[in-house]
């Protein structure tokens, strides 16, 4: 679960299953930083730790937890599912190294969903209406310096607006 990676933790590993396993202190203070209050033992069904100080959460106890962190902190998620994605195109493209990018493919669909859960498609989408707005107020600016006879201020408004 990228989400539960992107904590900094660095102690578990989710199974191909979905479940979660890692450090007992380390997903504490995970749900710590989630504003979980409840004891992570109690988190879905069939948690519990283990002898040596593992604590496995099955799919509905990450999935709990990894929503409640990235809505308590989603800053760190699009960073980690970025680094990851350089980086598994960089290594992809060495000899012998082409799995890198078949990995990232496997991988796309759970980058897509953390990325939605963290808002980050909203957040693109406005963006990109308020970078189309500020370039209709660039084109309205160059039109009101054409009419001034300000035909090099002209020029390099639209210059820039295209990209030179």
């Amino acid at each position: 679960m990228v989400v539960l990676a992107a904590t900094g933790e660095n102690s578990g590993i989710v199974w191909g299953d979905g479940t979660f396993e890692g450090n007992l202190e380390s997903v504490r203070r995970i749900a710590g930083r989630a504003g979980i209050s409840q004891p992570v033992e109690s988190l879905g069904t069939e948690g519990f730790v283990d002898r040596f100080g593992r604590m496995h959460l099955s799919l509905d106890g990450a999935l709990t937890l990894a929503m409640a962190f990235v809505r308590a902190e989603p800053e760190p998620v699009p960073l980690y599912i970025g680094d990851e994605e350089s980086e598994f195109k960089a290594k992809g493209y060495e000899p012998g190294e082409r799995y890198y990018h078949e990995s990232l493919r496997e991988q796309a669909p759970s980058f897509a969903l953390a990325r939605q859960w963290t808002g980050f498609e909203t957040e693109v989408e406005q963006l990109r209406a308020e970078i189309e707005r500020l370039c209709d107020v660039a084109k309205r600016a160059a039109e009101l310096l054409e009419r001034a006879d300000r035909n090099l201020d002209t020029f390099h408004i639209r210059r820039a607006l295209s990209g030179g």
